[in-house]
């Protein structure tokens, strides 16, 4: 811990994050910054309840997910985000969840999220978020489901809920395959 800040790396992710993968509530620093690679941890989903800024020294998180929720003027910043065919369903299906907070930022994040077919799955999930920022970021979603009778919701991004969203200078890659539509449902 330096003046405020936090540096972490793989091998030291649980002195500041418990078992669940929460922030731990004595550190009160303001910014975290994760360093190199982030995987095997037996987590799958890290939470920040509470403002923090948190940003990425060429960090890489492998099939795992960050839910922001109740931490109003957060910022996630220069971050990679790596799952395939990770299950997310207690993060709202999303690899990135943003909920009951106001202006959170993120920019320059990276999403690379192959869907596991069974599952709800999004990239990035607004709910409830109001002045949501998502700049300078790319999202690489690849949607799995095909089987329009088993009705699962797969997006890039959704926002919903939310007043004063700003989504600008981002690049969006999204497969989403063509189904047909069921018009007796």
């Amino acid at each position: 811990v330096v003046s405020g800040i936090v540096e972490l790396t793989n091998d030291t992710f649980f002195n500041f994050f418990d078992v669940d993968g929460i922030l731990r509530a004595e550190y009160t620093e303001d910014k975290l910054v994760f360093h190199g690679d982030f995987a095997d941890l037996g987590v799958n989903i890290i939470t920040i309840p509470r403002c923090i800024e948190i940003s990425g020294d060429n960090a890489v998180l492998y099939d795992m997910a960050l839910s922001i929720q109740a931490a109003d003027n957060s910022k996630v910043s220069n971050m990679t985000l790596v799952a395939d065919n990770a299950d997310f369903s207690l993060n709202a299906g999303a690899a990135i969840f943003v909920a009951l907070s106001e202006i959170v930022v993120l920019d320059n994040v990276v999403v690379n999220y192959t869907a596991p077919s069974d599952k709800e799955a999004i990239g990035i999930y607004a709910n409830t978020a109001n002045g949501f920022k998502l700049t300078n970021s790319e999202i690489n979603f690849k949607a799995t489901n095909h089987d329009w009778t088993n009705i699962i919701h797969q997006y890039g991004m959704l926002v919903a809920d939310s007043n004063d969203v700003e989504i600008a200078a981002n690049e969006f890659n999204a497969v989403l395959p063509a189904l047909d539509v069921a018009y007796n449902y």
